[in-house]
């Protein structure tokens, strides 16, 4: 459903729609040993043995903080750029899926030309 409501939108462009599996801190979780110490969270977290399976990942956050809850306006951003990439596709599938996808774009654009827009179009 989301992705015909984005086709066409592009004018030319590769498209994709990937969905983190139950919610985007899901993918903290899978990282979440990269973590540590960090934005409040605990030195000493592990991250859970499914990580997409837990509901509530913004909840497990928050109870793993230090003087504070996780807050998606002013955790998210910093988190997205501390956690570790490798440690996150180990263990998300969604999360290997929307790498995945961001690496067949980046080289579809890279073969397009430099606007992105297939050649002939």
């Amino acid at each position: 459903m989301v992705a015909c409501i984005v086709e066409g939108q592009g004018e030319g462009l590769p498209i994709s729609v990937v969905l983190a599996q139950c919610e985007y801190e899901a993918w903290f979780l899978a990282g979440a040993a990269s973590l540590r110490g960090k934005r409040g969270l605990k030195p000493d977290i592990e991250p859970p043995p499914n990580p997409e399976g837990v509901r509530g990942a913004k909840e497990w956050l928050s109870a793993r903080m230090v003087g504070k809850t996780y807050g998606e306006m002013t955790d998210q951003a910093p988190l997205t750029q501390l956690f570790d990439i490798p440690q996150a596709l180990a263990s998300a599938r969604s999360f290997r899926k929307c790498y995945k996808e961001i690496e067949r774009l980046l080289v579809t654009l890279s073969t397009n030309g430099d606007d992105g827009v297939p050649e002939g179009s």
